[in-house]
């Protein structure tokens, strides 16, 4: 049943509940990694829907005769808007992953893992 829990609060369908019990620094930063989170997820949909219009326009144009050279352009912007997107998502899962380690290694005598790291370095 806590692996569920788990999955859902990392899907970013709930907040952790952050209490007394996390020492203050740590809820700052994970607030902050929270509040981050929800601005990249923003820019990641937006890159989305560009590469969907352009794609639908591509769709529409590509039978039209002479604009072969039009079609082109917006499957690259498609194209280019989800590899953006695709970045973004990369930053996010970062930022997840340096969420998730700072509550695991608050429950472990208070060790952070560095702020680059994953925590697994020494391993």
């Amino acid at each position: 049943m806590n692996w569920i829990l788990w999955a859902i609060l990392a899907a970013g369908g709930m907040q952790w509940p952050l209490g007394s019990s996390l020492p203050k620094e740590i809820r700052e930063e994970i607030a902050d990694i929270d509040s981050q989170i929800e601005e990249l997820e923003r820019v990641k949909r937006g890159y989305e829907a560009k590469a969907i219009r352009h794609e639908d326009q591509a769709e529409r144009l590509q039978f039209r005769g002479g604009l072969m050279l039009e079609v082109r352009r917006h499957w690259e912007l498609a194209a280019e808007n989800r590899e953006m997107a695709q970045r973004v998502q990369e930053e996010i899962d970062a930022l997840k992953k340096r969420r998730m380690m700072l509550l695991r290694y608050n429950g472990n005598e208070g060790r952070l893992p560095p702020p680059g790291g994953d925590g697994f370095e020494d391993i």
